[in-house]
């Protein structure tokens, strides 16, 4: 029983680890942890065949309790604050989205049962379930949904979410709102809700941000002002209308959840899900004494040199599948404003040793924001303008800008993760072989992020869950100027703007060509220095 109940949440859980975001999001794409066992559909027109699933794959069984691991961790149970794939991870236990991808990229609906798109693409609208129910009992509606987005676009409220905001009428380039209440969602009737673009777009462009849109109850915050509910004791126990409901919590160490009795997408197979913070080197024996069931792909990364151990266990399954995460390094554009300071550092890094090194070989190397699994992905554009491993030609264009040798540069490392401490750890031996100095420092992510933000290190090691192959704006939220995931400190909007165009175009060949101009002015520019594509790798 417990074997078919890990296969069910396996489903699940991969189609979220592999299309969330981050980092962490980014943040901010990413599926939601489905119910176990409930199939859910959609049609041409979106419309759900969301039955309870419970009869098909067994019966529940409330007594038993599925531990996942995460490497990373939460700092909060609030969606407004969560900035991480794990934090993501964890929000999507207890809240809901409007859409969620599935694990090949695919739309599918959440508390969006069905949509549709005006015929000018300048508007599209939701019908919502509706059987769908907070955990105290008060249904879900049209004016959960409105209060949300107005909320995400007051201008007193900080949160990485308000990016969501920012194709939506009414808002200005980041998503705030022009004037009091001037964004354009509005309710039809209590289960139907319209947005309003502020230019025409398909609906993949709209929904590729909307995805993580996570709807909050307005009867038990529209009291909370915007200024203190990021503070508001509502995120000590929330209410949501997801899969699970909040049991209790060892900050920062585990999080116990029960299984929600009224999910409106189907009954739950087990009773309690638990998800406890694990470090990357003790995965390996977390599997082994049975203290996880579960290491999702991208929210508890198995470090290389535990993967064939691990593949080696009895009653144990090791996943190594082909998937659209991505490392890269965040680059201080102030500090290295010359770009080709930025190029020759690039060339002194061998990615194809760090993929081997790092991962046994499995995975991709990734040059531009697109991987190579991207549909927009221009090959002839990496192989004219891209970086080539070349550690004499790098040091050469180095002493070229003018580049002082004798100063210290700074990469600071998630604590915690093994691969990106060894990513860090190879970047400074290659460093050192050309003369330049690079200092390692590890920090948590939030200080990470901090740290790049004000400028006080020259690279930070990321990574972030991957996007749906056909996806058009990957990595947008690195590039928006004003935003929270700018971590390079870019000045130049002609990023934002390329991919403005990207999201209003309505043709293929149209995204094709300013796709293409984006790729080639990465390589040229290198404003991030993106390294591999990672397999996911998911242990049960």
């Amino acid at each position: 029983m417990k074997k078919k109940m890990l296969a069910i949440l396996l489903t699940a859980v991969t189609a979220l680890s592999m299309l969330s975001g981050c980092g962490e999001k980014e943040t901010g794409e990413s599926g939601s942890l489905a119910a176990a066992g409930t199939e859910r559909g959609a049609g041409g027109n979106g419309a759900a065949d969301a039955g309870s699933g419970a009869g098909e794959s067994g019966a529940v069984n409330p007594d038993a309790v599925i531990t996942v691991a995460t490497t990373g961790g939460w700092d909060s149970l609030n969606p407004l604050a969560s900035t991480t794939q794990s934090a993501d991870f964890v929000v999507n236990t207890i809240f809901e989205n409007l859409v969620a991808m599935d694990e090949n990229g695919e739309l599918i609906p959440r508390l969006a049962q069905s949509w549709e798109v005006s015929e000018d693409h300048t508007s599209a609208t939701f019908h919502l379930a509706e059987n769908a129910m907070w955990t105290d009992g008060e249904p879900v509606t049209a004016d959960d949904v409105v209060f949300t987005a107005m909320l995400l676009a007051k201008p007193e409220l900080t949160t990485s979410r308000r990016l969501l905001m920012q194709q939506v009428a009414g808002t200005d380039s980041t998503g705030v709102e022009l004037s009091a209440g001037s964004a354009e969602v509005t309710k039809v009737d209590d289960h139907t809700v319209t947005v309003q673009f502020k230019v025409p777009m398909t609906i993949e462009t709209f929904f590729s941000e909307y995805s993580s849109f996570f709807v909050l109850p307005e009867h038990l915050l529209k009291d909370v002002s915007v200024s203190s509910i990021m503070e508001d004791d509502f995120w000590v126990n929330p209410v949501g209308c997801g899969p699970f409901i909040f049991d209790s919590q060892t900050p920062g160490e585990t999080l116990t959840l029960r299984a929600n009795p009224d999910y409106y997408l189907g009954e739950i197979q087990f009773g309690t899900l638990v998800i406890r913070k694990v470090a990357a080197d003790g995965l390996l024996a977390a599997v082994m004494s049975g203290e996880v069931d579960l290491l999702p792909a991208g929210i508890a990364s198995l470090p290389n040199a535990d993967y064939d151990a691990c593949s080696a266990l009895e009653n144990v399954t090791t996943l190594s599948i082909p998937a659209c995460s991505f490392d890269y390094l965040a680059v201080n554009n102030k500090q290295l404003s010359d770009p080709r300071v930025r190029r020759g550092l690039a060339m002194l890094i061998d990615k194809e040793s760090l993929i081997q090194a790092v991962y046994g070989g499995r995975a991709n190397r990734m040059d531009v924001n697109y991987g190579m699994e991207n549909k927009w992905y221009n090959a002839d554009i990496v192989e004219e303008y891209g970086v080539k491993y070349d550690p004499e030609g790098g040091k050469a264009l180095l002493e070229e800008a003018g580049f002082d040798f004798t100063q210290t540069l700074k990469i600071v490392v998630t604590s915690g993760s093994s691969n990106r401490r060894q990513e860090a750890v190879l970047i400074q031996q290659a460093f050192a072989q050309a003369g330049v100095n690079l200092e390692i420092q590890e920090a948590d992510m939030a200080t990470e992020m901090q740290m790049m933000r004000d400028g006080e290190a020259t690279f930070s090691t990321m990574g972030g869950g991957g996007m749906p192959p056909s996806k058009t704006d990957d990595h947008v939220n690195f590039y928006v100027t004003e935003g929270a995931f700018n971590l390079s400190g870019l000045t130049d909007t002609t990023y934002e703007e390329l991919y403005n165009k990207i999201g209003a175009a309505l043709t293929e060949e149209e995204i094709r060509q300013y796709a293409d101009e984006l790729q080639q002015r990465e390589c040229e520019e290198i404003p991030y220095l993106y390294l591999m594509s990672p397999n996911a790798t998911v242990v049960y």
